[in-house]
């Protein structure tokens, strides 16, 4: 099994934060997937995510990876972030899973643009290009 079939069968941290610094919710109305995000953030560092969820197995997996790979990082560092993270990391799926894999790297970033008052949000629409 590969890590990508392993986060989609054991999600990391499909459940709601008692106490989150914030809570951003995302949705991608092509699909119904919709996910709730509890971030963790202390001195501008997130520490802790969580979330719920009615979406696919690759936004499930796509959440369960970020869980591994940025917690520890900073806001700002997460603001930078864009579509190739995931293939930076291995991860590469058709281009019909690509919005849906990146649905929750938007939440994500969206989440920690919310943090810093940063009034930009991206959309999973225009957040993967093709080509």
């Amino acid at each position: 099994m590969d890590i990508f079939q392993d986060y989609m069968m054991h999600p990391r941290k499909p459940w709601r934060l008692v106490n989150p610094t914030l809570t951003r919710e995302e949705n991608n109305p092509l699909c119904d997937d919709a996910l709730i995000l509890d971030l963790c953030i202390e001195e501008w560092v997130v520490t802790d995510f969580a979330f719920s969820w009615n979406i696919s197995l690759t936004a499930v997996a796509s959440l369960s990876f970020l869980y591994d790979t940025v917690c520890g990082m900073t806001v700002d560092e997460i603001c930078l972030l864009d579509y190739s993270f995931f293939a930076d990391h291995g991860i590469v799926v058709t281009m019909r899973r690509q919005k849906t894999l990146a649905l929750p790297l938007v939440a994500l970033i969206n989440a920690c643009k919310q943090r810093r008052g940063d009034p930009d949000r991206l959309d999973s629409e225009s957040f993967v290009t093709f080509g």
